[in-house]
């Protein structure tokens, strides 16, 4: 099974728990008993998290008994073991920690974008970081030279616009603010016009349909779940992109 999540956070931290478990009241506690409390949910296999040092939307490309495609994994890089996590409800769930910790009632939803099914027990939890240089490099060869080429004259070239705003901004400043005025009526035109010829060539449309195509293929972060019968030695933990 596969899935997409799109996560988001405001406290630099992501991860994945059967939303069926009682969670631990860390909403009030301090910084250092806040991680403590994370801490020791993880290693006991009941949360997985990944420590991002960054707040901002994450997507999660998740595979359940089902192996990512191995060119793909060629961009990314993998942490360097397994994580326990369980599901006894038969329900795991990806977000931000602030949700782990949330009073919001967690309950079980097939149209819950953030829950996934799962056979109920244990599983191996590896995750795999997207190496976003390597993607860069790689692109040419999935668009074409030649294509890709053509695409940056259009959406790179000459930054004029950034230069007028600049001009506008400093113009505004001084007495000479009818000036600045007409350049931004001028950068706003600049602006239009240039979405407008960019719409109108076919050409730009179908390469950039095709570059996003590209980067969306690729999350930032795929986490691979692999069914355990027993625990062995494997232990529950977190990943620190530090």
């Amino acid at each position: 099974m596969r899935k997409r999540i799109e996560t988001g956070t405001d406290i630099a931290m992501i991860g994945v728990w059967d939303p069926a478990h009682e969670r631990p009241d860390l909403k009030t506690v301090r910084s250092a008993d806040f991680e403590a409390g994370l801490e020791t949910e993880a290693r006991a296999g009941r949360l997985f998290y990944v420590q991002l040092w960054s707040d901002g939307s994450y997507e999660i490309d998740l595979y359940v008994d089902e192996e990512p495609p191995l060119d793909d994994l060629q961009l990314y890089t993998p942490s360097e073991r397994e994580f326990l996590i369980s599901s006894q409800s038969g329900r795991l769930m990806a977000d931000g920690i602030e949700y782990f910790v949330s009073d919001s009632n967690q309950g079980t939803s097939d149209d819950d974008p953030f829950q996934f099914a799962v056979t109920p027990g244990m599983y191996a939890l590896r995750v795999y970081q997207l190496q976003s240089e390597q993607l860069d490099d790689r692109v040419p060869d999935m668009i074409g030279a030649e294509d890709l080429a053509y695409y940056d004259s259009k959406f790179g070239g000459v930054p004029w616009g950034c230069l007028l705003f600049v001009i506008a901004a400093g113009l505004s400043l001084t007495p000479y603010w009818i000036a600045a005025v007409c350049l931004f009526v001028v950068w706003l035109g600049y602006l239009v016009a240039r979405s407008i010829l960019r719409r109108a060539d076919v050409r730009f449309q179908e390469i950039a349909d095709r570059v996003e195509a590209v980067y969306d293929r690729f999350p930032p972060f795929i986490f691979v779940l692999r069914r355990i019968t027993e625990r062995g030695n494997l232990e529950g933990g977190w990943y620190d992109l530090n």
